[in-house]
């Protein structure tokens, strides 16, 4: 991510009319997925793994099968 990034440096410093644009928003996309990558997702899984906000929205969990004897 970060060596995506720094490729893209010497396109951001020409500011090149066409290439400034592409430039920085491909760099913006790539750094931006790696944050979401990094914080936002493990965050949803843990607010969704907690027990308070599984209750809140009625989770129970399926009854548990016995083997036939």
């Amino acid at each position: 991510t970060l060596t995506t990034m720094a490729g893209f440096v010497p396109i951001l410093m020409t500011g090149d009319t066409f290439w400034l644009p592409l430039a920085a928003g491909i760099a913006g996309g790539v750094g931006g997925s790696a944050l979401i990558g990094l914080y936002f997702t493990p965050a949803v899984f843990r607010i969704m793994t907690m027990k308070s906000i599984r209750r809140l929205f009625g989770y129970r969990p399926p009854p548990r099968q016995h083997p036939a004897e």
